[in-house]
């Protein structure tokens, strides 16, 4: 793009320009970019090789695993103790079978006493009414 512009300058100066001093800044404006080009250029390809560099840097470092002390098995487990889970889950579990068939039971005998209540309450209404 740079290049392109700078030719386009370039071709309208010599085009016959009719100041020598308009050809003269528009040469040194030519100079100027084609030092900031050239310098963008160098940076550019700098910056081109240090990021291929880390790539491959960063490929070379990859991570290491030491085993400093291989596992032993031990000689006998230390926890969880299975029986002891299975005994206290079935306990568990049969307590609030129990709790929750009394509680049902409970809840049953509440609602047909609630029931005959309301059927009482309607009668003595429809009665007085």
């Amino acid at each position: 793009v740079l290049k392109r512009e700078l030719s386009r300058i370039e071709g309208t100066s010599s085009a016959g320009s009719s100041r020598p001093e308009e050809t003269n800044v528009k040469g040194i404006e030519n100079l100027r970019l084609l030092r900031e080009m050239r310098y963008n250029e160098v940076t550019y390809e700098l910056l081109a090789k240090q990021y291929e560099i880390a790539k491959i840097d960063e490929a070379k470092d990859s991570a290491v695993i030491q085993v400093m002390d291989r596992a032993i098995e031990p000689d006998r487990k230390s926890k969880p103790v299975r029986w002891q889970i299975v005994l206290l889950s079935t306990v568990v579990a049969g307590f609030l079978a129990v709790l929750g068939a009394f509680l049902l039971e409970a809840s049953r005998k509440s609602n047909s006493r609630s029931a005959e209540r309301w059927q009482a309450l309607k009668r003595h209404i429809a009665l007085s009414g």
